[in-house]
C-alpha cells in the first residue's frame, strides 16, 4: 500500500513539473510570468491598491537579483494628468543593486485622498545577464487630510513634569483656535497599597 501511494505522488509531481498544470489548479500560486529575458520587481512600496499613505512618502522598487538603471522616466500621474517625471540618472533616483528610490523635490507633495499612478517602462533597468525588466505600472491612493487648525500650543504645568499633587489646582492648555470659553479639570486620586 505504502509503494502504490509513493508511486503515485511521484508520478503527479512527476506530472506537475512537466506541465505545470496541477499547481495552479490546485491553487498553490500562480507566480508573475515574463516574457523570455525579462524580469519584474519583487515589491514596491507603496504596493498596488495600497490606500491611506502618507503624504511624505517616497516610492520604493524592490528587486530579487541585482540590476542597474538604463536610461528613460518613470512617469507619476494622478487623475490622468502628469504629476512628476523622474529621469534615470538624476538624483531622483536613489538606491543600488536592488532597491531603489525614487524621490522629487519637497516643492512638489503629494496631496491629500488623491489616487496616483507610478508607470515604469520596460527595459529602465538590466540585470548581469543583459535581461531587461518588464513594464510595471501600479496605483496607490494617499491619506485624507487632517485638519491642522487645533494644536496645542502651550501646557502649564509644562509637559513632561513632576508638580506636587497636592499643590496642582488647574491644568492649563493654550490652543491655537478658540475650542471654548473655559476648561474646568476635577483631579481624582487613586490610591493602592
Amino acid at each position: 500500500m505504502k509503494r502504490k501511494i509513493t508511486i503515485w505522488a511521484a508520478l503527479i509531481l512527476a506530472g506537475d513539473l512537466l506541465l505545470g498544470t496541477v499547481s495552479p489548479s490546485l491553487g498553490l500560486g500562480t507566480p508573475a510570468v515574463y516574457a523570455a529575458g525579462e524580469f519584474g520587481m519583487s515589491a514596491t512600496s507603496p504596493a498596488a491598491g495600497e490606500k491611506n499613505i502618507s503624504l511624505g512618502s517616497s516610492i520604493k522598487l524592490s528587486f530579487d537579483r541585482v540590476v542597474n538603471p538604463q536610461s528613460g522616466e518613470i512617469t507619476i500621474t494622478q487623475a490622468g494628468n502628469p504629476f512628476v517625471t523622474v529621469s534615470v540618472g538624476t538624483l531622483g533616483l536613489v538606491g543600488s543593486s536592488n532597491y531603489y528610490e525614487i524621490r522629487w523635490g519637497a516643492d512638489k507633495p503629494l496631496e491629500p485622498n488623491k489616487s496616483y499612478t507610478v508607470s515604469i517602462p520596460k527595459g529602465l533597468f538590466k540585470d548581469g545577464s543583459g535581461a531587461e525588466s518588464s513594464a510595471a505600472s501600479w496605483e496607490f491612493t494617499t491619506s485624507p487630510e487632517t485638519s491642522q487648525g487645533v494644536s496645542i500650543t502651550e501646557f502649564s504645568p509644562v509637559n513632561n513634569s513632576r508638580p506636587d499633587s497636592a499643590a496642582l489646582k488647574s491644568v492649563k492648555l493654550q490652543a491655537g483656535q478658540k475650542i471654548a470659553k473655559r476648561w474646568r479639570v476635577r483631579q481624582t486620586y487613586l490610591f493602592s497599597r
